[in-house]
């Protein structure tokens, strides 16, 4: 298995599960809870192309299933899964959140292959790393 990654949301939304224009077959089908990304494709009937949560594949969908919402406002926010006054969750639906997690991860047992990273989050790929920053980490 491939170790766990970083997605920023950009990428995330390519794996929906359609069919890869170059390989021409199906691509994985990949969602995130509460910033953990979760590999779905043994659920494809479900989270893939013409499944009832097809429109969660791709796609950040915390805030969507605690509030048991299939309204796509819900999709890709981030900072309203997190339980600081950042985020949009009431009490019940933080406890909800928690409860998806725990179903996925261990009911479902769908494989964690990453993290998703708000796009401010992610370094600046033109920094550059001084010889001291290195020592520092190394």
């Amino acid at each position: 298995t491939e170790p766990p990654r970083n997605f920023p949301l950009q990428q995330l939304l390519q794996f929906d599960g359609t069919p890869c224009p170059k390989f021409k077959e199906a691509k994985p089908v990949y969602l995130s809870v509460a910033g953990k990304v979760f590999d779905v494709s043994s659920g494809r009937e479900f989270y893939g192309p013409g499944g009832p949560y097809e429109h969660f594949a791709g796609h950040e969908c915390g805030v969507a299933l605690a509030k048991m919402s299939f309204d796509t406002e819900y999709l890709d926010d981030i900072a309203g899964c997190q339980t600081t006054p950042a985020g949009k969750l009431s009490y019940v639906e933080a406890d909800e959140l928690y409860n998806w997690v725990t179903k996925f991860e261990h009911e479902r047992c769908y494989p964690i292959v990453g993290a998703l990273i708000a796009d401010g989050a992610m370094p600046d790929p033109d920094r550059i790393v001084t010889k001291e920053e290195l020592g520092r980490n190394n």
